[in-house]
């Protein structure tokens, strides 16, 4: 499954925050884990839900703890789903869905870090034998427009 592919090597190289719908806890609460079991929420949360663009992932050094973020900053992250105010924060990346859930954008800040999650993401791709296709976004957009053709 590719959600458990993505938690997996996002996991091997950051500290994963996500919001969590937990009715026992107030509003706008985050989870933060280095635990790809956990992580795979992020995916299937009700109330922040990914397929309707409602969820984000934020991401942190492997060994350094999650910044804290405020209600407003939480707020404009969801309303405005910047990198920008992600890295003003103190992350080093940020994994948004796009349309229906089905693809999703992954800006890292740090090109170190960027390196490490790609590899991670090379091994997870290739132990659940899907192929990992690095494009440009104009790239992948021609290539959806080229499967409508």
């Amino acid at each position: 499954m590719v959600a458990e592919v993505l938690a997996g090597a996002l996991c091997d190289c950051a500290t994963v925050s996500f919001l969590s719908g937990d009715s026992r806890r107030p509003r706008f609460t985050m989870v933060s884990t280095t635990d790809p079991s956990v992580a795979i929420a992020l995916f299937d949360d009700a109330t922040y839900s990914w397929t309707q663009q409602g969820q984000l992932a934020m991401l942190s050094g492997e060994d350094t703890p999650a910044p804290d973020l405020t209600a407003e900053q939480i707020r404009a992250l969801i309303e405005s789903l910047s990198p920008g105010i992600a890295q003003q924060a103190g992350f080093t990346g940020m994994l948004l869905p796009g349309v229906d859930g089905d693809v999703a954008g992954l800006w890292i800040f740090d090109p170190v870090a960027k390196r490490q999650l790609m590899k991670a993401l090379l091994r997870w791709c290739e132990a659940a034998g899907y192929r990992l296709t690095n494009t440009t976004e104009d790239e992948f957009r021609e290539s959806l427009r080229c499967v409508g053709a």
